[in-house]
């Protein structure tokens, strides 16, 4: 019997990695259907030879005018959410296209694009279109570089139902290693079935000491998430010496340097920044096709911001005891749809500063992949809230972790590096992993937040028992995970092979 898989060729992965697996799964002897995401993506899809598709779905024609599809006139969200057995499909439409607006705002505003009734067509087209795949092309694993949106969500509970297993490879929460998620809260099957068994002492790990040995060296020097230099120097285009080395990044040669600086230049003088190949009907601009007008402002407003949010008077000296809150990258996966409760990231930071015990302060820091994405007036608004201060992006976050009394996150890679440093962490979203670590606190309810942190700054011991467990998380991501080189992947075409291993693998182990 022929094996059936779905792959989301999404972007510049499809390419760079989606075209691999894809032939590496026809090799296999797998009847492949395909949904794509960017309109280039497709037409290369299409354009191509050495694959024949099931069923090749482009997203962007739906997102452009998902009324078209027939049949979304005839069915309601109630009809969707029975189908794919959810109470409410609202928490996960994080379809940025629709609920930010890159027309008005650069880095987008929080007003929705499109009107709620384009709101509804589009899940009921998305969720007639994945029905005609799962009825045509019966897949029985389905293949993504990541869970980020609504269309990833729903696929998810497609998945459920017709027991097709999803799988993404995604960073893990220790450098250099790959996990696969297999749902859109980063849940690992794999990963979690690996610490019950080295908890309840079924099995030994071979990687326990290579895990106590990553502990000590973090605690000796901070060792940063995975992706960390390239998201930070390609999103915000850091390049001075000063602020690189304040948050951990390499020096840069003169030549890389300019070459970033001149980025823009290219794009203006190339007409790139058009990408009239992937214009959205209906939508207007996006960071793949915009106006030249759009890419002005784009351009100074984000050296504006960058000016911006190196000048504001941030708090000098730490306070002796403070609650440390990290903002997340915003539009993004990590906050939008794994704490979508919580993604007001001011109001969030209102409400915790609100619900601090005695004299215990808020101190909030940026991420510094969001330096020049926001204006001035953001910052404002969270340094002018009540017991809220914030302190310079340029600080490291192992200062404010090592010295904060407890931290309040609502997801993010903080949340593993506290427990390294031994501190308490409440955590808000629902990141499904960290809860295994010896020293997160689940707590997504603000009228209790209060008691809950002086309840956990009253009890809370880091001791052996805790050590043990956050080395057999640690040794359960080396003992299920990869090492994968993925930026190498990429930009260069390195690891392509490991990563079809990985995947491989992930498969066998959940299907056959």
């Amino acid at each position: 019997m022929a094996k059936r898989a779905l792959i989301i060729l999404q972007r510049d992965w499809a390419i760079k990695i989606g075209l691999h697996l894809s032939k590496k799964l026809i090799e296999d002897k797998y009847i492949l259907s395909a949904l794509t995401l960017k309109k280039s993506t497709h037409n290369f899809f299409v354009n191509q030879s050495e694959i024949n598709f099931c069923h090749l779905t482009n997203l962007d024609t739906i997102i452009e005018n998902p009324h078209s599809v027939s049949g979304v006139d005839k069915i309601t969200l109630e009809d969707v959410c029975k189908g794919i057995s959810i109470n409410n499909v609202w928490t996960f439409f994080q379809e940025r296209s629709y609920i930010r607006n890159y027309n008005d705002k650069y880095y987008y505003s929080f007003k929705q694009n499109r009107n709620d009734e384009d709101c509804k067509a589009l899940i009921k087209a998305y969720y007639i279109s994945l029905s005609n795949i799962f009825k045509h092309c019966q897949p029985e694993v389905i293949i993504s570089p990541n869970f980020a949106t609504l269309i990833h969500a729903m696929l998810y509970h497609f998945g459920k139902k017709y027991n097709a297993p999803m799988l993404a490879l995604e960073p893990s929460f220790v450098s250099g290693i790959y996990s696969c998620n297999t749902d859109y809260s980063w849940g690992s099957l794999p990963f979690e079935n690996r610490f019950k068994q080295l908890t309840e002492g079924k099995t030994e790990s071979k990687n326990i000491q290579k895990s106590k040995k990553y502990i000590n060296l973090f605690r000796e020097k901070f060792i940063e998430p995975t992706g960390h230099i390239e998201n930070i120097t390609n999103i915000s285009g850091i390049t001075d010496d000063k602020s690189r080395q304040a948050i951990n990044l390499p020096k840069i040669s003169l030549k890389r340097s300019v070459r970033i600086r001149l980025r823009p230049l290219r794009q203006l003088l190339n007409g790139s920044y058009k990408g009239k190949e992937n214009k959205l009907k209906n939508i207007g601009n996006t960071p793949d096709s915009m106006s030249f007008s759009t890419f002005i402002r784009d351009y100074f407003v984000h050296k504006k911001n960058l000016k911006d949010a190196l000048k504001i008077k941030y708090l000098d000296v730490l306070p002796n005891n403070f609650a440390y809150l990290p903002l997340q990258v915003q539009p993004e996966q990590t906050i939008d749809m794994i704490a979508p409760w919580f993604n007001n990231q001011i109001e969030v930071a209102r409400l915790v500063a609100q619900s601090l015990p005695g004299d215990m302060a808020l101190i909030v820091k940026e991420h510094p992949a969001m330096l020049g994405k926001r204006s001035l007036s953001y910052y404002e608004k969270l340094n002018k809230s009540v017991n809220v201060s914030l302190v310079s992006p340029l600080l490291h976050n192992s200062e404010l972790l090592n010295k904060a009394s407890i931290i309040i996150a609502t997801t993010g890679t903080s949340i593993f590096e506290s427990s390294i440093y031994k501190k308490p962490v409440i955590q808000l979203g629902d990141l499904s992993v960290t809860q295994l670590l010896p020293n997160v606190y689940f707590h997504n309810h603000f009228p209790t937040l209060c008691e809950k942190i002086s309840k956990i700054l009253n009890d809370f011991v880091y001791d052996e028992y805790s050590e043990k467990l956050l080395t057999a998380f640690i040794s359960s991501i080396y003992d299920t995970g990869y090492e994968i080189d993925y930026g190498g992947a990429m930009y260069h075409g390195r690891d392509l092979d490991i990563i079809w291993k990985a995947y491989e693998n992930e498969i066998s182990r959940v299907k056959y």
